[in-house]
């Protein structure tokens, strides 16, 4: 079943045309990767679904509803998530502490319940706190759940970042460039990760990264965009063989080689 729908959907810059009237079906449970060289419009597809930018033409339907005109918080309310290819932590804040701001999103905690600190306030907070070490444990970061995270090697605030966006239990969520600084070693281990995620949680996926072997190893289903533009969709194997991809990656002479 489709959960997430792209159509037509357009983003110009004065006369350039960052996204041009792209194309793209997410079923339920998928991972999808959305890849392309520098510059193609990758970051700004994910912008546009997330309601950092707006639309300039075409639709983006969640579950069936129409995304045009909701703000950010909206968004992510409904259940569609990102993570950014900048870590974007809290630095004096531990590993624990980091995933309890990111439930904030779907928190049920009401403000008399805090003020009056209420026995069912406590009883969703030990629930939460409970959740947060779950959600520590599938990362792997149990171990340094009181570490601060500016202390924490690159690697490690990559696995918390994407930990704090679980933390807001979204339905599809959105990883930028996931594997960015890590060494082969940490790559494999998040690949393994993310697919945990999908299987335990039911939770969609759509990645952009630039590690062409994780992508193929992880995802089902590949999308590749070039100048703002579709220009092809399938498996990794029909991916790998495609010709425009490989003239988009390595240039017009790279079939003839």
């Amino acid at each position: 079943m489709t959960q997430l729908e792209l159509k037509g959907v357009s983003k110009f810059f004065g006369g350039l045309a960052a996204v041009n009237k792209l194309d793209l079906e997410v079923d339920h449970g998928e991972i999808v990767a959305l890849i392309g060289p520098n510059g193609a419009g990758k970051t700004t597809a994910f912008n546009l679904i997330t309601g950092e930018l707006g639309v300039s033409d075409g639709r983006i339907l969640f579950e069936g509803q129409d995304l045009e005109g909701m703000r950010p918080h909206q968004i992510a309310k409904l259940g569609i998530v990102r993570t950014y290819q900048l870590v974007t932590l809290f630095k004096g804040y531990t590993a624990l502490e980091n995933i309890l701001v990111g439930f904030h999103l779907q928190s049920r905690i009401g403000f008399f319940e805090s003020l009056l600190n209420l026995g069912s306030y406590r009883r969703k907070e030990m629930a939460l706190y409970r959740e947060a070490l779950e959600i520590l444990d599938i990362m792997g970061l149990r171990h340094i759940e009181d570490e601060l995270a500016e202390n924490m090697p690159h690697g490690i605030q990559r696995r918390l970042g994407v930990a704090i966006g679980l933390a807001a239990k979204p339905k599809i969520l959105l990883l930028d460039e996931p594997l960015t600084g890590m060494n082969p070693s940490e790559a494999t281990e998040m690949i393994k990760t993310i697919r945990s995620i999908r299987d335990r949680f039911g939770t969609t996926l759509v990645v952009v990264e630039h590690n062409m072997r994780a992508v193929m190893a992880l995802c089902e289903q590949i999308v590749v965009i070039n100048f703002g533009n579709k220009i092809a969709e399938g498996s990794p194997k029909e991916i790998q063989s495609n010709p425009k991809v490989i003239e988009a990656y390595l240039g017009s002479g790279a079939n003839a080689t």
